[in-house]
């Protein structure tokens, strides 16, 4: 199986000028927008539908805010009339994702050829009250992680582990600790972010391929390519990973 994995695209404007090469499964880990609206999310949709793989999976980030209930009810809270114009925009949008060939993960899985796949948008809060998807460090953050299946082959997350591929210019880590804790224990093939741009890059910790696809800079400039990554099966069902590009 081939995956090619993006994330990060941040709008048309970005997109639009990514070349996508045929492949089994497209993943893309949030982050499709800017403050992603409906016609962001109707834009992102139909470029990903179009692209050459048989298989398309996705998941949203924190700017990714039209897909996030909770963040409809903030603004709700906030201001009635924003939070019911909010609230009509996250319906439609909830219908939009049912008119197209893709699958949308929300703490949820699929399974495609034999490989399990589970996708989560959270990511640790930061200025929380303008952002999708966001979650407090320890407790609240840690219920979205157990929900993770143990015999999880792909695991799709936003936000990197803590110390892997989730460094800002300033060399500070700001992945997620209470993530390292589950995908130590779970150790699945393939774990796919974004999130931190900076992060862009793949390491190799344990049976686990880390992959931060984050296709633009820090500077918001499209710069990073699509990744490329083969899924093989071979001597009684163990798989191996590799790194194709």
């Amino acid at each position: 199986m081939v995956i090619c994995h993006i994330s990060d695209t941040h709008g048309a404007k970005f997109h639009s000028k990514l070349r996508i090469p045929e492949c089994d499964v497209l993943i893309h880990s949030g982050d499709i927008g800017n403050r992603t609206n409906n016609l962001e999310l109707a834009e992102f949709l139909i470029w990903f539908s179009k692209q050459p793989a048989k298989k398309k999976i996705f998941i949203a980030g924190n700017h990714d805010l039209i897909l996030d209930k909770d963040w409809v009810e903030t603004q709700k809270e906030r201001n009635s009339i924003v939070g019911m114009i909010a609230e009509q925009m996250y319906e439609e949008g909830q219908k939009l994702l049912k008119q197209f060939d893709v699958e949308y993960l929300l703490n949820s899985g699929c399974e495609y050829e034999g490989i399990k796949f589970w996708g989560s948008p959270y990511s640790p809060s930061f200025h929380r009250e303008h952002w999708a998807f966001n979650a407090d460090r320890g407790r609240e953050i840690s219920k979205y992680w157990d929900m993770i299946p143990t015999d999880t082959d792909v695991l799709i997350v936003h936000t990197p582990p803590f110390g892997i591929q989730d460094w800002l210019n300033n060399s500070q880590h700001q992945g997620c600790v209470e993530l390292n804790i589950v995908t130590s224990n779970i150790q699945p093939l393939l774990f796919l972010c974004g999130h931190i741009h900076e992060g862009y890059g793949y390491e190799v910790k344990g049976r686990t391929t880390y992959v931060n696809s984050s296709v633009l800079n820090a500077g918001y400039v499209l710069t990073n390519e699509p990744f490329l990554i083969e899924i093989n099966t071979i001597n009684e069902g163990f798989k191996e990973v590799k790194i194709i590009n």
